[in-house]
């Protein structure tokens, strides 16, 4: 009721007192806050009984009512009272504070005094170090330029050390390059020349040529001696490799040689020392292996071997390849060994060098060292071509026959091509610039015009002589020798080493051809003159066959062991003798034949036939009646049904004669079977009934068993 009431009364009020009403109805009197601000308050309101006592603590004596004490106080003596109790409370609180904020002060003012010791310090410092500065200020000026300077001099310093870096040498590479005995120091010293030469190269290009060349002149004369010593040097160690039989380049004999390239005319000095001394140490070592052999008598003295010619030969050949192999080893790392002069700029400026020597004409090292090796091998040349010669030449009644000869042949082809290759020898330039591969072709054109030789005194000794002709046609014995001799030429060509140069391979296929054709002319021209002496041993009739089969069983038994062998190519004589042999069948067929229907006649009327048209009127011919073509043919299946002709029975080899067989059979149809059919069917009844009486095509292929 009471709270109806109330918000009754609330919302009657105003709405700002509202407001303040409900604010002071919802706060809660239990919070501290509230409960200070109360306790602080207090004296504004108070009770009765202890105004008397708040009134008499008052000073002076006066005794000072509450504020809100008595109703019957007017509104103005309360507004006194409480502004003058405010004013007193207000004054104790300041009297409070000024108490309690006496030390703080008394603090402040004392700081106050350090403060200002402190400034009058600091002033007294400002001042010293003003007058400080303004007295030091030269001396900093000073200091400053000496600064600028020192840069300065920094900048020319590295200036100068980089100059005398590019184009200057240290005193001790000037040193260096005066050892008599050159080592690391002298090598790096040569190239650190060969830098500051090319450096002054470039320095010629600028506006500072005449530096440069002052500059050049220095480091020439420094070259110059340098190069002098090294040539010296290297000369005297080249003459050094000739006292041992298996030298081997040091390294600083490869570096001498590889600096010692920018000057040509040096290193050609050089380059003739040590083929000199190779030479002679080469020479005395072939004689030695010839005639003493190796340390206590192994190997044996290859001349040992001298009374077996293909041995002896190969001996020399192979001790010749291991001796080239070896001197080419030593002038390569000597002559051509890789430039040592390390990388960047002296590695640059020692190609540089290189390449403008070979500008100006100075050799490649390949080419100085093709030189050196032909020079080196040149001691043995003589030697070697004597002892060659000798052993092809005839010894003690003994000919080397010409399959040996052949055997040679092929050995020193194969060794010229393994030993052109080590002495670095072109084919195909013209001439031989090398002296032993010039020996080794002059000893295979040897060997080759021996083997030529003694075939063209087989072939005359051959034809002086007469062939006796069997009685079976077969091969006289005296062939057989030469196929012999034709076969052993095959089988010394099979034994040849096998190579790779096909220039080699094209010159022994082209010398064997020759070989084969100069063995082989001889016997096909005595077979052909004794085949003309069959007519008087012959008493059948039938010469020309015989003769032919005796051809064919000649050649055959010259070519067959030919075929049988596995040469990878095929010499032109042996085709030349393999298609006479083929057409000397074919001859013995067709001669046969011919014989055969010659007794019949049938030979004759297949020819007049063929003379006529197959238009053309048979009738008109008596010598082709029907009676007389009937005869021909019946007299012709009697020839053939009989034996087979002798000049076929008489063909060595079965081959051959099936191939005569098959050949003579076409050549009897061929004849045969025109004839029967004019006769049958140009030629009316009387044909007809001709034919009736005679075998038919198919009789006679039966007969023929074709």
């Amino acid at each position: 009721m009471a709270s109806t009431s109330s918000s009754s009364s609330s919302s009657s009020l105003p709405p700002g007192l509202a407001r303040k009403v409900r604010k002071c109805l919802d706060m809660r009197l239990e919070e501290p806050s509230l409960t200070s601000a109360l306790a602080s308050s207090a004296w504004l309101v108070g009770n009765d009984d202890d105004d008397s006592s708040k009134s008499t603590s008052a000073g002076g004596g006066t005794n000072t009512p509450a504020v809100f004490k008595g109703v019957n106080t007017s509104a103005e003596a309360a507004r006194r009272a409480l502004r003058l109790g405010i004013e007193r409370r207000g004054l104790e609180i300041n009297e409070d504070y000024l108490r309690a904020s006496e030390a703080a002060i008394q603090a402040l003012d004392a700081l106050d005094t350090e403060i200002a010791e402190i400034a009058r310090a600091c002033s007294a410092v400002t001042s010293s170090v003003r007058e400080t500065r303004a007295q030091t200020a030269s001396l900093a000026e000073a200091a400053a330029n000496l600064q600028t300077e020192l840069a300065v001099n920094a900048r020319k310093t590295d200036l100068v050390a980089d100059f005398l870096q590019k184009y200057q040498l240290t005193a001790e590479e000037v040193a260096a390059l005066s050892f008599d005995t050159p080592g690391d120091a002298f090598f790096a010293a040569l190239a650190r020349v060969r830098v500051v030469h090319a450096n002054c190269r470039q320095l010629l290009r600028t506006h500072h040529q005449r530096a440069g060349l002052e500059l050049m002149d220095g480091m020439a004369a420094h070259q110059e001696s340098a190069y002098e010593r090294l040539c010296r040097w290297l000369q005297a160690g080249c003459r050094a490799l000739g006292e041992v039989e298996a030298p081997e380049v040091s390294p600083s004999l490869r570096r001498a040689a590889a600096s010692l390239r920018a000057r040509p005319a040096l290193f050609q000095y050089c380059v003739e020392e040590v083929s000199n001394v190779r030479h002679s140490a080469v020479f005395r070592r072939f004689v030695a292996a010839l005639t003493r052999g190796g340390p206590d008598g192994v190997p044996r003295p290859i001349e040992a071997h001298a009374a077996e010619p293909l041995r002896y030969v190969g001996d020399m050949l192979g001790w010749l390849h291991q001796a080239m192999a070896t001197e080419r080893e030593l002038l390569d790392a000597l002559l051509v060994g890789t430039n040592e002069a390390g990388d960047g700029e002296a590695a640059a400026a020692a190609e540089a060098d290189a390449e403008d020597a070979e500008a100006d004409g100075a050799p490649s090292p390949k080419v100085a060292l093709a030189t050196a090796l032909a020079k080196v091998a040149e001691g043995v040349c003589r030697p070697f071509q004597v002892r060659v010669e000798q052993s092809l030449a005839p010894q003690s009644g003994r000919a080397l026959t010409p399959d040996s000869a052949l055997r040679m042949v092929n050995l020193l082809s194969f060794y010229r091509s393994l030993i052109g290759g080590v002495l670095l020898h072109e084919e195909g330039s013209g001439s031989s610039t090398n002296p032993l591969v010039a020996s080794l072709e002059k000893c295979e054109a040897t060997a080759h015009s021996r083997a030529m030789d003694d075939l063209r005194a087989r072939g005359v000794r051959l034809k002086r002589s007469t062939l006796a002709v069997p009685r079976d046609l077969s091969a006289p014995p005296a062939l057989t020798e030469g196929a012999r001799i034709a076969n052993a030429l095959v089988e010394a060509q099979l034994a040849a080493p096998s190579t790779e140069d096909k220039g080699a391979l094209d010159v022994a296929i082209e010398r064997f051809d020759e070989l084969i054709l100069e063995a082989l002319r001889p016997l096909m021209e005595a077979v052909t003159s004794a085949s003309s002496s069959v007519t008087a041993s012959s008493a059948d009739g039938a010469i020309p066959a015989r003769r032919h089969t005796f051809i064919a069983n000649c050649y055959d038994a010259i070519l067959r062991p030919l075929e049988l062998s596995s040469l990878p190519f095929t010499p032109k004589a042996i085709e030349e003798l393999r298609a006479s042999r083929d057409n000397s069948v074919l001859e013995t067929a067709a001669t046969a034949a011919s014989e055969a229907l010659a007794q019949s006649g049938l030979d004759e009327r297949a020819k007049r036939l063929a003379a006529y048209g197959p238009d053309d009127n048979l009738a008109s011919d008596p010598a082709l009646s029907p009676a007389t073509l009937g005869e021909a043919l019946r007299g012709a299946f009697r020839a053939i049904g009989g034996e087979t002709p002798s000049a076929l029975e008489t063909l060595a080899r079965g081959e051959l004669r099936d191939r005569a067989g098959a050949a003579f059979a076409q050549a009897v149809i061929e004849a045969y079977a025109p004839v029967y059919d004019a006769l049958s069917s140009r030629l009316g009844e009387a044909g007809v009934a001709e034919a009736a009486k005679c075998a038919t095509e198919r009789d006679v292929r039966t007969v023929l068993g074709v």
